[in-house]
C-alpha cells in the first residue's frame, strides 16, 4: 500500500523528460527524488515536496551557469574545430540541438563574458542567471558593468529585458538603465 509506493525504485525518464536529462545531464535516479506535487499521497508535507522541487529546479540552473562557461571556453579556444565542426554555430546546433537563435544568443554571451568579469564570475557562481546575463550584456561596458548587475538583481526577468530594450533606443546605451 502506502509504504510500497513510498519506497518505490527510482523510475526511468521519458519523453520530455528523457530530452532534459540528456540536455542538462541530469542523473535518472535525480528525478525520482522530485515527488509529484499533486496527484499521489505522500507522508511529506507539500511544503516540503515544494521545496525539494526548488532544488533540485536550481541544481538545473547552475548546470545551465556552468553550459554558457564551458560554451565560452570551447569558442575561446575554438575547441569545434577539434570536433570536427567549421564553426561554433555549426557545432552548437549539431551536437548540442541549439536552435539558431539559441546558439547565437550562446555566442554572443560567451564573447562578452571575456569583457565583463564581474558579469563571468556572477554566471559561475550562480548568482545571475543566463537570461539575465544574456540581457545586460547587451548594454554593459567596463565602466557600467557593476550598475548593471545592480539593476538586473533589483529587476525581475521581463522588466529587465524593457529597461534594456529603451537603453538600446537611447543614443548612447552607457546611461542608466
Amino acid at each position: 500500500g502506502d509504504a510500497a509506493r513510498l519506497h518505490r525504485p527510482p523510475r526511468e525518464p521519458h519523453g520530455g523528460e528523457a530530452r532534459l536529462v540528456r540536455r542538462l545531464e541530469i542523473q535518472p535516479g535525480e528525478l525520482a527524488e522530485i515527488e509529484p506535487l499533486h496527484g499521489q499521497r505522500s507522508a511529506r508535507r507539500p511544503t516540503q515536496r515544494i521545496a525539494d522541487g526548488v532544488a533540485h529546479v536550481r541544481r538545473a540552473e547552475l548546470r545551465e551557469h556552468r553550459a554558457v562557461l564551458v560554451f565560452a571556453e570551447i569558442q575561446r579556444r575554438h575547441l569545434y574545430r577539434d570536433l570536427g565542426y567549421s564553426s561554433m554555430r555549426q557545432y552548437a546546433m549539431a551536437a548540442l540541438g541549439f536552435s539558431s537563435s539559441r546558439a547565437g544568443d550562446f555566442q554572443r554571451l560567451a564573447a562578452r563574458l571575456d569583457e565583463l568579469p564581474q558579469v563571468r564570475r556572477q554566471v559561475a557562481s550562480g548568482q545571475l542567471g543566463y537570461t539575465k546575463a544574456r540581457e545586460i550584456v547587451k548594454v554593459a561596458s567596463r565602466s557600467t558593468e557593476q550598475s548593471r548587475l545592480r539593476e538586473a538583481r533589483r529587476s525581475s526577468r521581463r522588466g529587465l529585458e524593457r529597461k534594456v530594450q529603451r537603453a538600446r533606443r537611447r543614443p548612447s546605451a552607457q546611461t542608466e538603465l
